[in-house]
């Protein structure tokens, strides 16, 4: 029993006095969920759903603009169990199959690898130059970011429902990349913030920045590619 308390003091411990590397540590472990629901899609998913991919593809890049205004605007609780942020990647990444499918096919294997690990590293690149920065230092960009949200949302839905336009859709895209490239900026930025003038009793505390994280890289990576299959059929 005193065996048992000790680990659980020092693993509280852990992530108390180094939050930052429990959020990405958290948030890799939420990418490979993912990757797995990727390979249970690929496996139990019907073929024919996959040639829906534009389709899904237009309602999943929908939904992850309403997530990301929910995640920020507190409808979503603040702490809650990093399971569900598991299961959710898991679940996603089964939703994504068809998309990613659809990508690979127009794409090839070669681009469309190099425009995952571009976002991947693009987003690296700003988190790393959000976290030198004093906490709080991006925050100034919140209200601005999450007008570009909605208007983002908009043009999605007028888009989808109306004119089912490529070129619209990939206008659609290039503002949402520099809109959540900017989100990374800020959620470092309000991650650094929050932790440093409140204490993190619990794991769950952590939950919501991998969430707005993993929204974040996976917003970005599916805008890039969208942007890229544009330009690679033109």
């Amino acid at each position: 029993m005193k065996g048992m308390m000790k680990m659980n003091y020092e693993s509280k411990m852990s992530y108390a006095k180094n939050p930052m590397q429990t959020i990405f540590t958290s948030l890799a472990i939420s990418l490979i969920f993912m990757a797995i629901g990727f390979v249970v899609g690929i496996l139990f998913v019907p073929v024919r759903i996959a040639y829906m991919a534009n389709t899904i593809l237009g309602i999943v890049l929908i939904g992850l603009v309403v997530l990301s205004m929910f995640s920020r605007k507190a409808i979503i609780p603040r702490s809650f169990s990093i399971t569900y942020v598991y299961i959710f990647t898991f679940v996603y990444g089964i939703i994504l199959y068809p998309v990613l499918l659809y990508y690979l096919q127009v794409l090839g294997i070669s681009v469309f690898l190099s425009v995952v690990l571009g976002g991947v590293g693009l987003f690296a690149v700003l988190a790393i130059q959000a976290s030198r920065k004093e906490a709080g230092y991006y925050i100034s960009m919140g209200n601005v970011l999450f007008a570009g949200l909605i208007g983002i949302l908009i043009a999605s839905l007028i888009n989808v429902l109306l004119f089912r336009s490529n070129f619209l859709s990939i206008i659609v895209s290039v503002i949402a990349v520099v809109i959540f490239s900017a989100y990374v900026m800020y959620d470092v930025s309000v991650m650094k913030a929050m932790l440093s003038r409140e204490n993190v009793s619990s794991r769950n505390d952590l939950s919501i920045f991998v969430l707005n994280l993993y929204l974040d890289l996976i917003n970005l990576i599916l805008n890039l590619l969208n942007v890229a299959s544009y330009f690679d059929n033109n």
